[in-house]
């Protein structure tokens, strides 16, 4: 038996996926942007964070640290305020992850205990695991994931 594979030039729809649902990006009604495997592999770099700099329109990315793993600043909808937090959910598979600064704590008034910079939820993930990031910008995050999604949404779907 010999099978032989054939190139196929149709376009597919670009997809958007959201809190409840997958649309078509033609008929989806809020601000996204998606990435699909393909970009993100011809981008020379294993960090998420780097591969998303530059990529998607209205996406801020910049980090203070150069460890490892440290925490990045991801920016969507700009400066919201200037004492609460302007990161954005994510949402990995369908599950909302917190990311920042989720491994410190402190003795109270004493200042004991261990302190750090904090863990970026996208260091946790193989960039060629990734099937599509989707960016949803807009009040449509909101009312997709409720008020934590105020700062806008990066919905990750693995392969």
């Amino acid at each position: 038996m010999k099978i032989i594979l054939k190139p196929d030039t149709e376009v597919l729809d670009e997809v958007v996926v959201t809190g409840y649902g997958t649309f078509k990006k033609s008929t989806f009604t809020g601000a996204a942007s998606t990435m699909a495997t393909e970009k993100l592999q011809d981008i020379p770099t294993m960090a998420i964070e780097d591969k998303l700099a530059g990529s998607i329109p209205g996406v801020q990315i910049s980090s203070f640290s150069g460890a490892p793993g440290a925490t990045t600043s991801v920016r969507i909808r700009g400066m919201g305020s200037m004492n609460a937090g302007n990161d954005p959910l994510y949402v990995i598979d369908g599950t909302p992850v917190q990311s920042g600064n989720i491994s410190a704590f402190n003795t109270p008034n004493t200042g004991e205990g261990y302190n750090s910079t904090g863990t970026n939820v996208l260091a946790t993930l193989n960039s060629n695991d990734i099937e599509s990031i989707t960016v949803i910008k807009d009040a449509a995050a909101a009312s997709l994931y409720g008020s934590r999604a105020a700062n806008g949404v990066i919905v990750i779907t693995t392969k």
